[in-house]
């Protein structure tokens, strides 16, 4: 069987929708993986479930509460590597995928900080307001200038 790493989320989430960025961390780091549905309910034993079944020894595993951990299956069930909401934002979930496929290639982790979250959104209002006050200035300089353009 080709190594992955699995995850195994609770049969009673029923939108897995908020799931595919998690899943997009893991592709975007060249790592595959295999999601299941189980009758388990709690994040840390479907995770460390998932290490244990995965020949890569990381498996995730998202609990009916919505609760997201990344687990390694040398660590005990209570102790995963990684927690996070799949209502906690996009960026921290594609952080978790993105861990648990850097856990297997051995390198750094990446933040799973809401900051970056923060940081992405706020750049976006800059670059909004930024724009709008640009495309003023324009206006007045066409009006000055009669709308012929620029000298």
């Amino acid at each position: 069987m080709k190594p992955v790493i699995h995850v195994y989320h609770c049969h009673q989430i029923k939108d897995t929708s908020c799931i595919k960025q998690l899943l997009f961390g893991m592709e975007e780091e060249g790592v595959p993986c295999f999601i299941e549905a189980r009758e388990e309910r709690t994040a840390q034993e479907l995770g460390y479930k998932a290490a244990e079944s995965s020949n890569l020894g990381v498996g995730v595993g998202i609990g009916e509460d919505g609760t997201v951990v990344l687990h390694y299956n040398k660590l005990k069930q209570e102790e995963p590597l990684f927690l996070t909401s799949l209502h906690g934002g996009r960026t921290a979930l594609r952080a978790l995928g993105a861990n648990a496929a850097r856990l297997v290639k051995g390198v750094p982790f990446k933040s799973m900080s809401a900051e970056a979250e923060e940081n992405e959104e706020s750049s976006g209002k800059e670059m909004e307001y930024l724009t709008a006050v640009i495309l003023n200035r324009i206006n007045d300089l066409l009006q000055d200038k009669g709308g012929a353009g620029f000298a």
